[in-house]
């Protein structure tokens, strides 16, 4: 969010997270947890190849 220069969580989670989540271009570091406050992102192989 920060990155991004965003601050109202929910629009965040809904017109940026879970799109990329969904579009498997980031992924959860703890997936059986998501509200975790541990939970970090990552991008994913994919998602590096499209940024080259």
């Amino acid at each position: 969010m920060a990155s991004l220069i965003l601050k109202y969580r929910p629009t965040f989670k809904k017109n940026y997270l879970s799109p990329a989540l969904d579009a498997d271009y980031i992924e959860m570091s703890e997936p059986d947890s998501p509200q975790s406050p541990k939970q970090k992102y990552y991008l994913t192989q994919l998602s590096k190849e499209r940024i080259k």
